[in-house]
Parts: C-alpha cells; structure tokens; sequence
C-alpha cells in the first residue's frame, strides 16, 4: 500500500499514498481519530455513539446503528482498524464512485447493526450462567464493515494460498476471514460483530445483498444534489471516473510549442581551432620548423 517506491522515505510515502485516498475514505480517517481521541475524556458521552443492545433498550439512542462504526475505544484499536480499512476501503470506492461507496457503507452497517442488537437481546433472554461471559454486550468500530470486505476479497480467488497474518504459514484465502476470527476469539472472547461481519459478507456472496449497491443514474441524482458542493473536489470520485480501483493518473498536456521551447538550441562554436589534418596553429613547434625551412644548398 505505502511502499511502492524504494527510493522515497516513509513520509513521502504516507504522503503520495493520502494523495491518492478518495473523498469519503479521508472522512472516515477524519472522523474516527478525533472521536478515538475523545473517548479518553471521562465527560466525553461516547458510549452513546456506540452500539449497545441495552443501552438502546434504556435510552432508545436509534442513531448508534449509524454512528456505530465511527467511534472507537483505544488507541491500538483505531491504528489497526485503519490500517485493515486503507486496504480495501479506498479501492473499493475508486471501483464503486464516492456517493455509491457511503450508500453502500452506510446500509451494510445499518444492517450489521440490527443483527447485533437482535442477537444480544436475543441473548439476554438466556440465563444460562456458563454464557453469560460469551453473551454480546456492544460493538464499536469498523471491524464488522471490514470482515465484509474482507469475506469478498478473499473470495475473488478462494483456493489461492495467502499468508495468514504475519504468521510463517499460508493457508486458503477462503479461509482467511475464519481464521482471522477465530484467532481473535480465543486472544480475547468471542467477537460476535466479527463473526456479523462475515455473515453479511457470505450474503454478498450469494448474491442476497445486491439492494445495497445502488445504479448509476441514482448515485448520479445523489452527486447532483446532496453532493452538489463537494463532487467538484479533486478527492472526491464521480460515477463517471469510477471503475478502477487503482489511481487514475493524470495525463499532462504537453503542447508541440512547448516542445520548441523547451528544446536545447545549438550553441555556435566562437572559439579558435583547426581542422585535423590541415593548417598547423602559428604556436606550434612543428610549425616554427616548417616555417623556418634551411634552403641552404
């Protein structure tokens, strides 16, 4: 992602690579650090942001379906989170446009948000004592979003062999977002927005979640109005330039005038000189010696 250039330090790196995140990509960094940021302030009522079955019970806070996925606790949390979203998020809303890419973010996270709150008041109801330290209490972050994207991506090519992690051995792509899961299951407890996450994305994948992904002439009503203010901005992508999840580079224009300017003139010879083979210069000694001919018979 950042090391595409050996010869460029790591802030240049950082820098080229935020050059090339789109517009909706750089709110979420914009976003999720402040209100990371926040949550280490004991007034700061960040628990209402975050989505929890019996907080929405008791203070009917609706809006944490949505607000959710912005609002993280920990710093290790955050950094990482990030970091596995700028593998996907960006390239993906390159592929899909700006105002498709939040409409799409937007429902998939309202939808994993119903699924866990009817799952931990589901749970709730379950007095088993056993499992009440596997009951699902709140979920915070991007995590769930990006098992999503992780689930697609790792299904393009499901039999290829891939590193798990940093760890010295590959495994099945398709077996990378259980793996991953369970992984973090058994370092903390189980991660049921995890598990959410994946769930939602093998719906993807059978084609159940295809109302998520809006046509072009809607994300173009969405451009026109609501984005009316913003498409202009160089970040931000447009249906039209959308397609490629890679950077588009920009063609510079380059005139045949520009050209003739630029073009190095030849510079005239003013120096002094003789042609090889011909007349010898006055300071020579050869040409004292054939100067000073003896005719002396």
């Amino acid at each position: 992602m950042f090391f595409t250039n050996p010869n460029q330090d790591i802030s240049g790196k950082l820098i080229s690579w935020w050059q090339t995140v789109p517009f909706f990509s750089r709110c979420i960094f914009y976003i999720t650090i402040p209100l990371s940021i926040l949550s280490y302030f004991p007034a700061y009522p960040g628990i209402l942001l975050i989505l929890s079955p019996a907080i929405l019970i008791t203070y009917f806070n609706f809006w944490s379906l949505l607000t959710f996925p912005y609002q993280h606790f920990g710093l290790l949390g955050i950094v990482f989170a990030l970091f596995s979203f700028s593998q996907t998020g960006p390239r993906n809303e390159r592929r899909m446009g700006t105002a498709r890419y939040f409409i799409y973010f937007t429902i998939n996270n309202l939808i994993l948000g119903i699924m866990l709150v009817c799952a931990g008041i589901a749970m709730q109801e379950i007095n088993v004592p056993a499992l009440k330290s596997i009951i699902f209490s709140s979920c915070d972050g991007l995590w769930p979003f990006i098992m999503i994207e992780i689930v697609l991506r790792c299904n393009k090519d499901p039999e290829a062999q891939v590193q798990f992690m940093c760890f010295p051995f590959m495994i099945k792509s398709k077996y990378y977002p259980w793996m991953f899961f369970a992984f973090f299951s058994v370092l903390f407890k189980v991660m049921w927005d995890l598990l959410a996450g994946i769930c939602v994305g093998y719906l993807h994948l059978y084609g159940l979640m295809k109302f998520t992904e809006v046509s072009d002439s809607f994300a173009e009503k969405i451009e026109n109005t609501f984005c009316k203010f913003i498409k202009e901005r160089t970040q931000f992508i447009t249906v039209s330039n959308s397609g490629n999840e890679e950077p588009r580079l920009t063609p510079v224009s380059i005139t045949t005038n520009d050209v003739i300017n630029n073009r190095t003139q030849p510079t005239v010879f003013t120096g002094q000189g003789y042609r090889l083979g011909g007349d010898l210069p006055p300071q020579s000694r050869q040409f004292a010696k054939f100067d000073n001919v003896d005719t002396t018979p």
